[in-house]
């Protein structure tokens, strides 16, 4: 008997190990070529820098700079994992990645708008992030590009974050055009001091910097990405080629969801550039209100290009209820029953279409699970 409790103890540990390690989102076995990472510090803010797999001081890589660095290697990100990935399956060219750690004036240095909301909840501060952003280009970028093999100019260097470092990175790509190749915004706290990066994306004239913004729709924040991607296209952004929004169906705001889809700018800036349409896979969103006891139920429908690259098109894609005295379907995806029938909708993006039917009792169950 006890030979049998050792047993069911041994394999419950070993799944458990197995479970955490898909958690962390560690990939490392089976790499065969690893990249290097070096821990230096500038002016006493500490920098982690990847260099790739048979790094070459002869060679030029492209860069991308990272806030809250002291998180993506051997760590909540495990950064190092993805990036040898994808540099040994050649579907990214190498490059550099350097992650700007940060310290106890993290809000100041990330948020860039007064919060009464913050100040009160999360912590003190002063916004303080032009100062940040100043650092960034006087010192870090140019300490980057002497020490290291590194392609000068701005269509070779992009910049990320997530969460107030995502809110940090599009208010920086916006305020200083012309000096990223590639903003990419994880899950972007957008509603800091009550939506204002609005009205500051409005009033911006020029965005030169593509632009890659996603979330996790578990967090049903998709409501205000939707608005602002309209404001950034007005901006003369092209969707799918200069402007991208993805709503990961199963994502969460925290890091391992951010590292599980973080390859998908990474193919953006260093990627295949072949950006034809090949599928449109269908999500249907079923999302609970944090406010209120109601749902968001929601068509996500994600776009499959030739190189790998996955984003959403949930206002871009267009829909057709055909039986249209069973329900309503809005221009952003949103759909609504008005009798207990299924809905038959035909969605269409580009050259792509896809026929759907929306069971009535199924998304019924979905809300009792929620």
């Amino acid at each position: 008997m006890k030979n049998y409790s050792i047993l069911f103890l041994t394999i419950i540990i070993l799944l458990f190990s197995i479970w955490s390690l898909s958690q962390t989102n560690d990939i490392s076995f089976g790499i065969k070529n690893k990249g290097e990472i070096i821990y230096t510090k500038i002016e006493n803010r500490p920098i982690s820098i990847y260099l790739p797999p048979f790094y070459n001081k002869n060679s030029e890589y492209k860069v991308i700079y990272f806030n809250d660095g002291q998180y993506l290697f051997k760590g909540w990100w495990h950064l190092e994992n993805v990036l040898d990935t994808l540099i040994n399956n050649k579907t990214i060219e190498p490059l550099i990645v350097v992650g700007i750690h940060s310290d106890e004036n993290r809000n100041s240095d990330l948020i860039p708008f007064n919060d009464s909301w913050i100040q009160s909840n999360v912590g003190a501060y002063i916004p303080k992030t032009k100062e940040y952003s100043n650092f960034i280009r006087k010192k870090i970028i140019p300490y980057i590009e002497r020490n290291y093999a590194i392609a000068k100019g701005a269509e070779n260097r992009a910049f990320s974050g997530a969460s107030f470092g995502g809110l940090h990175v599009l208010w920086d790509g916006i305020t200083y055009p012309n000096y990223w190749n590639l903003i990419i915004a994880n899950s972007p706290s957008l509603w800091v001091n009550n939506f204002e990066m609005f009205n500051y994306v409005a009033n911006i004239k020029n965005i030169t910097s593509k632009i890659w913004l996603d979330i996790g729709a578990t967090t049903g924040e998709w409501n205000y990405y939707v608005p602002i991607i309209e404001t950034l296209k007005k901006k003369n952004l092209i969707y799918g080629k200069e402007l991208f929004y993805y709503e990961d169906p199963s994502g969460h705001h925290n890091a391992n969801s951010w590292s599980k889809r973080i390859k998908y700018p990474l193919i953006v800036f260093a990627g295949n550039k072949n950006l034809t349409p090949k599928d449109m896979k269908i999500e249907i969103e079923v999302i609970k209100s944090s406010s209120s006891n109601s749902y968001f139920q929601r068509i996500n429908p994600i776009i499959h290009l030739e190189n790998g690259l996955i984003f959403s098109a949930a206002n871009q894609a267009t829909y057709e209820l055909i039986n249209i005295a069973d329900g309503f379907i809005k221009s952003d995806g949103r759909f609504s029953f008005s009798k207990k029938k299924n809905l038959k909708i035909k969605i269409t993006y580009k050259n792509l279409i896809k026929n759907i039917v929306i069971n009535y009792s199924k998304i019924e169950n979905q809300k009792k699970l929620n």
